[in-house]
């Protein structure tokens, strides 16, 4: 463990000024007014955890990364764990709070695959309120009378809808 004094100086370290404890784990996850969920991890002792992490990397053939993975189940369930195991290198403590200082720092192809997703999301959205709206126009201009034909002009909408333009390559 680390102590308060050793804590400090790490951070003095990484941003060239003290942080005061507020910016940093469980007091930013109990004050964060849009934290829904709660941690499932919070109250697990760290043995326990630990034994889930090599069961879990056992059964799925990832005990190569296992130090990783504990770390990373450390850190899931507290979020300042970083700071007080041993566990940690001084690059996975720079990256870590590199992470919470610039938390929006991404690469530029996850911006663009969010921005273009969206994008796509966005049309096919358009185009599904148009095709649902034909549907309201489209039997009447055909003739076919959807209200008293029954199952099969039903049917045949259903159809032409399933094969819209956007869907035939």
């Amino acid at each position: 463990m680390y102590a308060a004094e050793e804590q400090r100086s790490w951070r003095d370290v990484v941003h060239g000024e003290r942080i005061q404890d507020h910016h940093h784990g469980a007091h930013r996850v109990a004050t964060n007014m849009d934290a829904k969920l709660e941690n499932p991890l919070r109250g697990i002792s760290q043995k326990h955890l630990m034994a889930d992490v090599e069961v879990f990397a056992r059964e799925r053939g990832l005990t190569h990364i296992l130090p990783e993975l504990k770390k990373g189940a450390l850190v899931a369930q507290d979020a300042d764990a970083y700071l007080h195991f041993d566990i940690f290198t001084y690059d996975d403590r720079f990256v870590l709070e590199d992470e919470v200082r610039h938390k929006w720092r991404q690469t530029g192809a996850l911006y663009y695959m969010v921005i273009m997703s969206s994008l796509a999301a966005a049309v096919q959205g358009m185009d599904e309120a148009v095709i649902n709206g034909a549907q309201l126009i489209y039997p009447g201009q055909f003739g076919i009378d959807i209200h008293t034909s029954g199952w099969s002009a039903s049917l045949i909408v259903h159809l032409i809808s399933a094969v819209q333009p956007s869907h035939v390559g």
